[in-house]
């Protein structure tokens, strides 16, 4: 025969909120699972954004262009 004690701790469940404090969760788990997904979607949009071919097309133009006229002002500064 099981002992009394042992026999009442088999028969105990857990609620639900037991069980997430027991496995790390809580506020704080939710909290940084809810940070990590904003971040992942950041960076998925940024991905996009910058692989698209018209932004791609703009940013080289914007380069190009900041190049010739901070290489036109150092020429005439010499």
């Amino acid at each position: 025969m099981a002992n009394p004690i042992n026999e009442d701790f088999a028969n105990f469940e857990l609620s639900v909120d037991q069980l997430d404090e027991i496995t790390g969760g809580g506020w704080f788990s939710h909290a940084v699972h809810w940070v990590g997904h904003q971040v992942s979607s950041a960076g998925h949009a940024v991905g996009k954004f910058f692989t698209n071919p018209v932004v791609a097309g703009l940013a080289g133009a914007i380069v190009l262009v900041g190049g010739v006229i901070v290489g036109g002002n150092a020429a005439k500064a010499k």
